[in-house]
């Protein structure tokens, strides 16, 4: 009789074992799996989150990189804008102030054009191309009174052609302008 209790005991123990492993597969090693599954799916949104908040991240880098360059050209055009600026007036008003010199006299201005400009620190340098005409009395006052002004006014270069009563006279003349900050 005791093998048989013995034989009872492990035949028990056995479909004990095996309800257990039952039980165990078919509830928690489902619910286990589907806890894994779940975990998996929020990881991958998880990394999907983060590669979106990484990539919005580099987008505004480079915005704020691009607004810095604009920001830097901006202010290149403004400098560019101030030097055109001071050139237009300055030129303006030099070209008016040699038209007055020409006029006094009583010569008569064909033309009167800025040639070039150039810039060396705080001097603008001006250069103009002046054709007058007149008698031989007012154009030898004109030269006169350039040279007069010789701090003003620079004659470069000159020449001249005479037909009938009337000398007409090309010069190329320069002058300083002192940019005062």
């Amino acid at each position: 009789m005791t093998s048989i209790r013995t034989r009872d005991i492990i035949l028990l123990f056995v479909v004990l074992v095996i309800f257990v492993n039952l039980v165990y597969f078919k509830y928690v090693q489902n619910n286990l799996n589907n806890r894994i599954i779940s975990s998996k799916n929020e990881l991958l949104q998880l990394e999907n989150n983060i590669s979106n908040e990484i990539l919005a991240y580099s987008q505004n880098l480079k915005i704020f990189k691009d607004l810095a360059y604009v920001k830097n050209e901006i202010a290149k055009y403004e400098n560019k804008i101030q030097l055109l600026q001071s050139k237009i007036i300055s030129e303006v008003q030099i070209s008016q102030v040699i038209k007055a010199l020409i006029q006094k006299n009583g010569t008569i201005i064909n033309n009167l054009k800025l040639k070039k400009f150039q810039k060396d620190g705080y001097k603008h340098i001006f250069y103009f191309e002046v054709e007058v005409e007149g008698n031989t009395e007012n154009l030898i006052g004109l030269i006169n009174k350039m040279e007069d002004n010789n701090d003003f006014l620079k004659i470069d270069k000159y020449s001249w052609n005479k037909t009938d009563n009337v000398i007409k006279l090309k010069m190329d003349i320069s002058t300083v302008f002192v940019e005062m900050k």
